[in-house]
């Protein structure tokens, strides 16, 4: 995939810098692509290579949308999360109360957005522009044909004595979201694990919500974003994401605490520390108080 997608020039300077290389910033319409899975070798010396993009600190931004800051913010009263406690029984997430509990160790008092379309798009409406992270754990859904606008979903309701789906769309998202006019922009976390249900899956990962938070109709888009390319496992999931906020708590820029947590999840020896794709300024640091 990397000798189809990298023209030979491109591969060869990446090949013959990679030990001094720390950061890989690929600039794209197209969020498809898995550029975090291209593997990088020389060609003339066989299959032994550097390894993943992943590995070498690769983050992402969108063609045509505003060059993110250089400052992130992670206030412990501005750190929002949405995670559903499902009312159905086959869609309990047994790892989304652990997050609950990590965020709320790490920053103190996080604040509960109800798990509901409603209630989420009024928060992206009228309360998001005091909002430093936003983190969902939840599960993804998208129709077998139209894998690529997954929806994310909310607890639902019960309705004589059935299940209804609530579901948040990237489109209500585009629609309503809108952050800070001035100042750090938020960092958002999409946490998505698979539905399993026959036909069913978040298979395109987070790609709708890419451009939906970056660049919403208000043109006041988020400044980092976290999601999967495919379902991920929720154990492993938590790794990464606890791995990822401690980096940046620490002070470390984005690629290095997105580094982070790939290793964070990689350690697990399981394919989830290659499914998340992170998109922002890749030197981009927490500022002032956490």
């Amino acid at each position: 995939m990397a000798n189809e997608l990298l023209p030979d020039k491109v591969r060869e300077a990446l090949w013959t810098h990679r030990e001094a290389i720390r950061a890989i910033q690929v600039i794209s319409e197209e969020p498809f692509i898995p550029w975090e899975l291209l593997y990088i070798n020389d060609r003339k010396s066989g299959q032994a290579g550097k390894g993943f993009l992943a590995e070498w600190g690769l983050v992402r931004w969108l063609h045509s949308t505003p060059w993110p800051g250089p400052n992130l913010a992670m206030r412990s009263d501005r750190v929002n999360y949405v995670i559903p406690a499902y009312l159905d029984p086959a869609l309990q997430l047994e790892g989304a109360g652990a997050e609950r509990e990590m965020l709320a160790k790490l920053f103190g008092n996080p604040r509960e957005v109800p798990a509901d379309s409603i209630s989420v798009t009024g928060f992206l409406q009228q309360h998001a522009r005091e909002c430093d992270v936003l983190h969902f754990a939840c599960h993804g859904e998208a129709a077998q044909r139209a894998v690529m606008t997954a929806d994310l979903l909310m607890t639902g309701s019960t309705v004589d004595g059935s299940f209804a789906q609530d579901s948040l769309s990237a489109d209500q998202v585009k629609a309503f979201a809108r952050f800070a006019e001035s100042g750090p922009r938020p960092t958002i976390f999409i946490n998505a694990c698979q539905t399993g249900r026959s036909g069913r899956g978040i298979g395109g990962g987070v790609a709708g919500f890419v451009d939906a938070f970056l660049r919403p109709y208000s043109e006041l888009g988020a400044g980092a974003l976290v999601g999967a390319l495919w379902s991920v496992d929720d154990k492993l999931a938590y790794s990464f994401a606890e791995a990822f906020y401690h980096s940046l708590k620490d002070g470390n820029v984005l690629v290095e605490a997105v580094r982070t947590a790939r290793e964070a999840a990689k350690s697990r020896k399981e394919l989830t520390w290659l499914a998340y794709s992170v998109y922002g300024n890749p030197f981009a640091r927490v500022e002032g108080d956490v």
